[in-house]
């Protein structure tokens, strides 16, 4: 892969990436050959969607240990991981991205979400960041809810999502700063996890797919939002990579 490639310009003050990156166990369940078992392969390909579109902070889920140890050192240069251990080293399977040279890690933290005990990586992520020259502060926040079906499913859901929001309260009334929750969510418009959710933030993709980005629409504006389906995108993930750029209006 050309690791230096650039695709599409950030049109806003900030660009966000939401990508679940598929862990290498489920490959077999969800792909018909197209999707390489080995991350050795898939994270090249991660990496060079990552580095062309430059997000400035990014959520990925399913990012098991063999994600941690391959796609980190492709993108350390210019990216620096959020992974407060959550029940043991590597096993935090949705950490916070963050270009190194646009912010100053303010703080940062990891809160249990599981609705059951076997669970070892539902959990909120979050971090305060401060830009370096305009000292704007974002409060972001990753996560990845159940993915169990039917009515008990999404009832998990919806708790996951009360829960997300009073973890987003006590972190923003300590630190400030405008909002950001992106995930891998297992749910759409019209449901009760997403209908939680909207009833307090906006949705950058309108309730499409199940891969959102929140935001609060008193201190954001989204630019463009955008999914990727080329650049080898389908034989990395059995989700896309999903790009919001944005602007923030609120400074503190």
């Amino acid at each position: 892969k050309d690791f230096n490639e650039t695709f599409r310009s950030c049109m806003g003050d900030y660009r966000f990436m939401q990508y679940n990156i598929l862990n290498s166990a489920w490959v077999d369940l969800v792909s018909d050959g197209s999707i390489p078992a080995e991350v050795s392969i898939r994270k090249e390909i991660v990496a060079s969607l990552i580095l062309g579109y430059s997000p400035d902070v990014i959520s990925l889920a399913e990012a098991f240990p063999d994600w941690h140890e391959g796609l980190a050192p492709l993108i350390a240069d210019e990216y620096t991981f959020i992974e407060p251990n959550y029940n043991g080293k590597n096993c935090n399977r949705s950490p916070l991205v963050y270009k190194t040279s646009k912010f100053n890690l303010i703080e940062s933290g990891v809160e249990d979400l599981s609705t059951y005990q076997s669970s070892n990586n539902r959990c909120v992520t979050w971090a305060i960041l401060e830009d370096k020259q305009t000292n704007q502060r974002l409060a972001v926040f990753g996560t990845h809810y159940n993915p169990d079906s039917g009515n008990a499913g999404e009832a998990g859901r919806a708790t996951q999502a009360e829960n997300t929001l009073k973890i987003i309260d006590n972190i923003t009334n300590r630190y400030g700063g405008a909002v950001v929750l992106m995930g891998d969510f297992n749910t759409t418009q019209g449901k009760g996890a997403y209908d939680v959710l909207d009833a307090e933030y906006s949705d950058a993709f309108n309730g499409q797919g199940i891969d959102h980005i929140f935001y609060d629409p008193s201190q954001i504006e989204v630019i463009q939002a955008y999914t990727e389906q080329g650049r080898f995108a389908p034989n990395a993930s059995d989700h896309l990579p999903r790009i919001a750029d944005v602007y923030v209006n609120s400074y503190s």
